[in-house]
């Protein structure tokens, strides 16, 4: 197959017209994140938060780093015979404490790249997925909180993860 350019306008007036960045975000191409991701999805599991409810579960295994790019897999286990389809599965930095009458403030962290099946639980089943977010730290202050949400249905869960948890993380080789 032949190329539709063999160049490229990288003047600044040319990418904003385009809307797209040409520089990638990280230094770690998404077939090296899926190389990573595969290798954790089949280690050793310690859980490190876990909650239970509805016949279900979600726990957070592991955190592992590789240069400036964070691996957090997470297992979601569905003992009941009825089907969990997933909404959405979201990272949040939250404040610890909420003073009545004032904002929280809630940033969001959008993963880089997801590893495994994040659409559906069949019933007594489980899955691992592995999430790939880029590197950060969070004050004592606040806390990450994983939330996962059903589709059409009302089996929700929070994980609150601590700093120490994620300055933990085991380091990828």
């Amino acid at each position: 197959t032949q190329p539709t350019s063999l160049t490229v306008d990288m003047s600044a007036d040319a990418t904003e017209r385009k809307g797209t960045p040409t520089i990638f975000k990280t230094d770690m191409t998404e077939v090296e994140m899926e190389k990573y991701a595969t290798s954790i999805a089949s280690m050793r599991k310690r859980n490190i938060v876990k909650e239970s409810e509805y016949k279900m579960s979600l726990a957070l295994q592991g955190i592992y780093i590789k240069d400036n790019i964070m691996f957090y897999r997470v297992r979601i286990g569905n003992q009941s015979n009825i089907n969990y389809s997933i909404d959405f599965l979201k990272f949040y930095i939250r404040d610890k404490v909420r003073i009545k009458r004032t904002a929280s403030q809630e940033l969001a962290i959008k993963p880089l790249y997801i590893y495994g099946n994040n659409e559906e639980v069949n019933g007594k089943s489980h899955t691992d997925l592995v999430y790939v977010l880029p590197k950060f730290t969070i004050p004592e202050s606040k806390y990450l909180n994983i939330e996962l949400f059903e589709a059409n249905g009302g089996r929700h869960f929070s994980l609150p993860i601590k700093n120490k948890d994620i300055v933990n993380a085991r380091l990828l080789k």
